[in-house]
């Protein structure tokens, strides 16, 4: 009885814990290793020290994020949401990758995990709106201009998580499975499987890359804009 109920136990986890979900895991451990060695070879620099060149380069896109981010939601708020921006921005990139390692699928190539990643972001938006401009303020908006729109103001708040998970999800999810049809034409196409695998690294470059760089940049300037957009215009001081 004991072996059964962990026999089935066992399979419950297979059936619960996709692909997708252990190369988030894999991706967030990476991350946290990398994290902690880079912390401390930041801790032993001394003023004198050549700076290496991968600290200039994360302190370049920290720049660049954090000017983003100024630009978007101002001056008195921006450092608030800046973390998170660059943490998303960090986790997708890498994520979108994955699948150049050969072993592992993008974990945003399942709808789980780019939803998770939206309804964080959605979340973030309205609590963003509700402590900036006051809940009585909040609630009003979405009668605005008028009374008969509440409806429409609330499916379009409801659409956004949907739409913008939906839409890293789809990109991502369609370069894997041209990859996988990829392969498996050269796998069955005998000799002539060699013209396909000559054109897998092209393929990897566009799907993976390019697209998948593309996808982090829509994501982030999303996300950002929506969440400066719930800011009330007294606090959007350039």
């Amino acid at each position: 009885m004991n072996i059964a109920v962990l026999f089935n136990m066992t399979e419950y986890l297979n059936n619960c814990v996709s692909d997708q979900i252990i190369a988030s895991f894999v991706v967030i451990f990476l991350l946290c290793i990398a994290c902690i060695l880079l912390g401390k070879k930041i801790d032993k620099l001394n003023p004198t020290d050549k700076i290496p060149k991968i600290i200039t380069f994360l302190e370049l896109i920290t720049t660049l994020i954090n000017n983003f981010v100024r630009f978007v939601i101002g001056e008195k708020r921006w450092k608030s949401f800046a973390p998170y921006i660059l943490t998303v921005a960090i986790y997708l990139t890498f994520a979108n990758l994955m699948g150049l390692t050969g072993v592992f699928v993008p974990p945003t190539s399942s709808w789980n995990v780019t939803l998770g990643l939206a309804l964080i972001t959605f979340f973030l938006i309205h609590s963003t709106g509700i402590r900036s401009t006051g809940l009585k303020k909040y609630i009003k908006s979405y009668f605005s201009p008028i009374f008969l729109l509440f409806p429409v103001n609330l499916i379009g708040e409801v659409a956004f998580p949907v739409s913008l998970s939906l839409r890293l999800f789809g990109n991502i999810l369609s370069g894997c499975v041209i990859s996988i049809m990829v392969y498996g034409l050269a796998a069955q196409a005998g000799w002539l499987g060699f013209l396909f695998l000559l054109a897998t690294p092209f393929m990897h470059m566009i799907f993976d890359v390019f697209f998948g760089i593309i996808q982090v940049v829509v994501f982030v300037l999303l996300s950002t804009i929506f969440i400066g957009q719930k800011i009330d215009e007294t606090e959007l001081d350039y």
